[in-house]
């Protein structure tokens, strides 16, 4: 029997009116990309790759122009829409014969899943001290931080636009914050990559086809495109729902990553085979995609430059290209991604001056715990087995063929095997030259850096079963129609099935930090200087209530259990920081001893200093 607790009541599945306006939004601004990348790529480039290509062409010009030429962010989004539209009627024939029926099947199958995720509201660490606030800032100003404006209210303001970017352009169009267009954008970016997938393993087998095999000729049956669904959600080992239903940049990394591998994989193909002019169209592509990547994350030029090694050296192991043809490829997938990176670098030295997360001082350096590092690595290693063991055979493939013959599979190996192994020692330089000994010696999100390699792994996994499926002669027509028909119910059930196990953000707890948050901005004015302080607790709840303040009352500092401030630490920062009102979730001894003894253990309270000292002025029961 089907348990009622499992099931939320009906109004939590349906977004609000303007939760679903943004929903739509969303489509629409995806729909925008997939023109303009197929405008931007050419009538030969892959079709399911288009949303990502077009979103590069889009990160780029607005980070060239905004950044650059400090132009208007909407001026630069008009004027990309205009150059779109023009393109598009330009082109209206190819755009015509290649509308993309894969990607509209996937997406009418996850419409239960992407309404669930509509109906989301952000409280998620990183979204609410940084993501959220750089959309909001671009939402609010149309420019990316600079010397001229205001200063950011994010954590971290000098992070790469290139999903803040997304959450604005819904915002523009919608007039208000879209605070959940990057959760909806994550999602059917994920689904998009699932068709794609299925399109690489397919084309990658067929290299002596023409040149025109990417166009949707090959239309999914809607069964294919369910089980597409089913490999990049449930089946996904690097799928973690509060970095999907959230506006992190992690799927971002994750989905242009994989669609570069596979892109790449498939160039290295076509040079194997001679066709040397088809392997540069894609190059060229895979650097519009490229451009997206580095627009996402800090770091992510590292990954697109493990990336062109890998492909790098596959080619020169093939000896598939002449030294000219090299050098022209490369230049197709790097260029435009390296312009990026540098007009965001510059513009971070000259406008921003800072706001990254940066290299320690060298002798802060954690070169001691360099064993004990390691040794957490392996702990966290070891409990996410399945990933670590697909890259660990990826790489042991790609030892075991080297020197072997050319094939589909030790090409991808060696990719996939220079990525992983590229990035987690990179991943181990930043725990010993920028994190604290702290994070460090917890290889703090580990985990979470590591699905950035998911796309890569899900193109590597699903070649190697459509391998063995050849291998042992599966029958190229098992799936009887009862079963395509059951694979489509079950894409389209499930997230009813599982949604108050998704909707992790109608916990009480974050309801009421949201609460308190919208409470305190009207209570408080501009001028005062706040201490938001919840001593038991790791402070995600304070994060959540800060964001909600915004315009406000200035929140210069936190106390979490991570700090345990004592009476005379808590003392010395009230007077450093002029703090003049608190907001206390819980109680501790010190904060007792310090603001009041009516404090509760099962209230929040606002304290106030004033002539007196200070005293209660409201409290709250805690859920």
């Amino acid at each position: 029997m089907l348990d009622i607790d499992m099931f939320l009541p009906f109004d939590s599945y349906i977004p609000s009116f303007f939760q679903l306006f943004c929903f739509f939004t969303t489509l629409f601004v995806i729909a925008v990309f997939y023109y303009i990348g197929t405008i931007f790529s050419g009538p030969n480039s892959i079709i399911e790759c288009r949303i990502v290509t077009g979103w590069g062409v889009t990160v780029f010009a607005l980070i060239l122009l905004g950044s650059g030429f400090q132009i208007s962010l909407k001026n630069a989004a008009i004027i990309l829409i205009f150059i779109g539209l023009v393109g598009t009627i330009k082109k209206w024939r190819l755009l015509q014969t290649s509308f993309p029926t894969n990607i509209f099947r996937i997406f009418c199958l996850g419409i239960p899943l992407a309404l669930i995720a509509a109906a989301m509201i952000p409280t998620q660490w990183d979204d609410m001290s940084q993501w959220l606030p750089n959309a909001r800032f671009l939402h609010e100003h149309n420019s990316f931080p600079n010397r001229f404006l205001p200063e950011s209210p994010s954590v971290l303001p000098g992070y790469p636009y290139g999903l803040p970017i997304i959450v604005y352009l819904v915002s523009l169009i919608s007039g208000s914050l879209a605070e959940n267009a990057g959760q909806i954008f994550n999602l059917l970016l994920w689904l998009t990559f699932g068709v794609a997938i299925i399109r690489f393993t397919r084309e990658i087998n067929t290299l002596n086809n023409s040149r025109d095999t990417y166009c949707d000729k090959s239309k999914f049956d809607w069964y294919v495109c369910a089980l597409a669904a089913l490999i990049v959600v449930p089946f996904n080992p690097t799928w973690v729902t509060r970095l999907t239903f959230s506006n992190y940049s992690d799927v971002g990394t994750s989905v242009t990553l994989g669609v570069i591998v596979g892109i790449l994989w498939l160039s290295s193909g076509k040079f194997a085979n001679g066709s040397v002019a088809e392997a540069q169209t894609l190059g060229w592509q895979a650097g519009l995609a490229g451009c997206a990547l580095i627009g996402l994350r800090q770091t992510n030029i590292i990954l697109l430059a493990l990336v062109v090694i890998g492909v790098l050296l596959v080619i020169s192991l093939e000896r598939s290209a002449n030294r000219r043809q090299i050098v022209k490829f490369l230049a197709r997938v790097t260029v435009l991604p390296l312009i990026t990176w540098a007009c965001w670098r510059w513009h971070v030295e000259t406008q921003i001056g800072g706001g990254e997360f940066l290299l320690a001082p060298t002798q802060d350096w954690n070169i001691t715990e360099i064993p004990r590092i390691l040794s957490q690595m392996l702990v966290v290693a070891s409990n996410k087995g399945g990933y670590f063991a697909l890259m660990t055979a990826a790489v042991g493939i790609s030892i075991f063929s080297i020197g072997k013959l050319k094939s589909n599979l030790r090409r991808i190996s060696i990719i996939t095997a220079v990525l992983f192994l590229g990035f987690n020692a990179f991943l181990m330089f930043t725990y010993v030259a920028a994190f604290n000994r702290e994070d460090a010696l917890r290889v703090a999100s580990y985990w979470r850096y590591n699905t950035q390699l998911g796309g890569v792994c899900l193109l590597f996994l699903i070649f190697v079963i459509q391998k063995l499926l050849k291998k042992i002669q599966y029958p190229k027509y098992f799936i009887s129609e009862w079963v395509k028909t059951i694979l489509i119910i079950v894409v389209l059930i499930t997230p009813i099935l599982s949604a108050k196990k998704l909707r992790f953000d109608i916990d009480p707890q974050y309801n009421f930090a949201k609460k308190i948050g919208q409470e305190l901005k009207t209570l408080l004015g501009e001028k005062d200087r706040l201490l938001l302080a919840s001593p038991n607790t790791d402070g995600q709840y304070l994060v959540i209530t800060r964001y909600r303040m915004h315009k406000s009352a200035r929140v210069p500092l936190l106390s979490t259990s991570w700090n345990k401030h004592g009476e005379a630490e808590l003392e010395k920062l009230i007077k450093e920081h002029n703090i003049n009102c608190v907001w206390i979730r819980g109680v501790s001894e010190p904060f007792k001893k310090v603001f009041s003894h009516k404090l509760q253990k099962n209230k929040a309270s606002l304290v106030r200093l004033d002539a007196t000292g200070w005293s209660v002025e409201r409290q709250w029961a805690i859920p």
